[in-house]
This record gives structure tokens, C-alpha cells and sequence, in this order.
């Protein structure tokens, strides 16, 4: 029989369990498909996709902290997009910058945060891209660049799944915007190799 000295105990070993079978951060968010997009199908005989961009850790720089990176989601871009319906040539989408940049925000006066490691941040994302075609003889014969940024602000006391998700969301908004303005740039610049 339990007594109710082992109360206590019991309700931790029950915390313990509970907070062991909580998945790990990042497991449920989705892939962009772009299904709902048609493929902007160019003339050319492959499409690939090269990264000057590194992904860092060290502050200021956030890009691990997100679901996923805007570089990674920028290449899923790439290959759910971009068609290669020619027989020569090659595109190649070439991604500058990929990065998360946070800024610590002034604590709430009224918080005590010494052992807050949650205190309020701005977190703006950024996306440089270059999109070049050159022919079989490997001559550029078109190019387009395109940049979008995105920002945040998320208050202090997030939880960890809540601060993934604010920024899966936000790197969200940085490729749907980054989508418009390439598609743009592609069709008045480079409507010569769109496959009508």
C-alpha cells in the first residue's frame, strides 16, 4: 500500500515519463510542396543549385535555430520550381546569403529573467539569390538577382516548440516572398528562356 510520503516522489517519476515521451522540436513541421505553383519550366538542359552562403551557429546568427534554414528551404524552392525543359544549357540558382540575425530586446522591467534564457528577441531573416542560365558552350546569356527579407519579434517566456515554430513561420514568409520576386524577375528578364 502506498503511503503519502511517496507521493512526491511518485509525481516526479510521472513528470520524468511524461516529459521523456515528448517528441524533439522540429518534427512536425512541413515541406513547402509548391504544388499550388506551376513549374516555371526554362530552356535548359539541367537545373542546379550551388551555396556561397554557409549556415552558422555563433551569434548573432540564428539559421539553426529555425526548423529548418533558408538555404535549405531555398534549394527545396529550386527543385519543386524550376523545370529544366530544354536540351542544352544549364541554370544555376546560386543562394549569396541564407541568413537569421537576432537582437536581444530591452527585458520587461516587471520580469525577472536571471534564469530566463526565453528573453524577448527580434529575429529578421534575409535571402540573396542569383539565378543564371548559360548555354552548351558554357556562356552566361541571362542572369537575374533577387533579395527578400523577413522579421519578427517574438516576447519573452516562449517555449522552445513555440520560438520553432514562430520561426518556421517566418522563414515561411521569407520564401513566399522570395518566390514572387524571382518568378518576377524571371519572366521580365529572362522570358526568352521560359518554355511558354
Amino acid at each position: 500500500m502506498l503511503s503519502l510520503r511517496n507521493l512526491p516522489v511518485l509525481a516526479i517519476l510521472l513528470v520524468l515519463v511524461t516529459a521523456c515521451s515528448t517528441p524533439p522540436p522540429g518534427n512536425a513541421f512541413p515541406e513547402q510542396s509548391w504544388a499550388h505553383k506551376p513549374k516555371i519550366k526554362l530552356l535548359v538542359g539541367e537545373i542546379a543549385v550551388e551555396q556561397t552562403y554557409r549556415d552558422r551557429v555563433e551569434p548573432p546568427h540564428a539559421e539553426r535555430q529555425a526548423p529548418r534554414t533558408p538555404s535549405e528551404e531555398m534549394r527545396n524552392w529550386a527543385q519543386r520550381r524550376l523545370l529544366a525543359a530544354g536540351s542544352g544549357g544549364r541554370a544555376t540558382l546560386t543562394i549569396y546569403e541564407g541568413s537569421i540575425l537576432q537582437t536581444d530586446l530591452p527585458a520587461d522591467k516587471g520580469t525577472f529573467s536571471f534564469f530566463n534564457s526565453t528573453a524577448a528577441r527580434r529575429f529578421q531573416g534575409t535571402l540573396v539569390v542569383a539565378l543564371t542560365i548559360t548555354n552548351a558552350s558554357g556562356v552566361t546569356v541571362g542572369r537575374v538577382e533577387a533579395e527578400a527579407r523577413q522579421t519578427t519579434e517574438l516576447p519573452q517566456g516562449m517555449s522552445l516548440n513555440e520560438r520553432e515554430e514562430a520561426l518556421f513561420e517566418m522563414v515561411q514568409a521569407l520564401l513566399v516572398s522570395m518566390d514572387g520576386e524571382m518568378e518576377g524577375q524571371v519572366r521580365r528578364h529572362l522570358s526568352g528562356y521560359i518554355v511558354p
